[in-house]
């Protein structure tokens, strides 16, 4: 059976944040799904990322950042679509700034391009792709290391079956005075509180 490794990349002091991604993503772990957690501090988001795309024991990934949101049907929307021989799963993406509603981003590999102004997307990090492509291309560290890899992702992989799900499954709760770099530099800085949202830290697997 088709298995998701769904990554998850944060630092300590958005323990709040994660436990409210963490509590929406738990019941939706299935022997078909898995959540890595990649918790170490000294690292940059790029890294990790590749640390955890190597670790993941799912035929696709994706990753989600800690203090964003996604709905309640999300991985099975994903594996619903992988099991009809998907090879990509892109998806629509709600963007708000500060709480308010901004836009929603089409990711649709046929139609989509991967300029910074697009309002339809062809690929980025939280998108589904297969884990032996995701390994192929390094995260590396750069400023803009997310852009940089998607791009090298787009010009040099060709999905056989791409597949776009028209609604959104994801949520960019952005809050850019709360905004981290993507090196090891600031990860301490004050982060939003939004509670503790109970989960169960065993069923997730955890990276240090």
């Amino acid at each position: 059976m088709i298995k998701l490794s769904l990554c998850v990349a944060t630092v300590p002091s958005r323990t709040s944040l994660l436990s409210r991604l963490l509590w929406a993503l738990e019941p939706q772990i299935t022997q078909n799904v898995e959540v890595l957690v990649h918790r170490d501090a000294t690292k940059p988001l790029g890294q990790k990322s590749d640390e955890m795309w190597r670790e993941a024991s799912g035929e696709y990934v994706a990753r989600i950042d800690d203090d964003d949101l996604v709905s309640s049907d999300y991985a099975w929307a994903i594996i619903s679509n992988l099991v009809g021989g998907a090879d990509y799963v892109g998806f629509t993406a709600l963007y708000t700034v500060n709480g308010e509603y901004v836009a929603e981003y089409e990711h649709d590999w046929r139609r989509g391009s991967n300029a910074h102004d697009s309002k339809i997307r062809a690929v980025s990090p939280i998108m589904v792709l297969p884990k032996d492509v995701a390994v192929t291309y390094s995260h590396g560290n750069e400023r803009e290391s997310d852009f940089e890899w998607s791009q090298r992702v787009r010009s040099e992989w060709k999905p056989r079956f791409p597949v776009s799900i028209n609604r959104v499954l994801y949520h960019y709760d952005c809050w850019p005075e709360y905004s981290l770099p993507n090196t090891p530099d600031g990860v301490e800085r004050v982060q939003r509180d939004v509670g503790q949202w109970p989960y169960d830290e065993s069923k997730f697997k955890w990276m240090e």
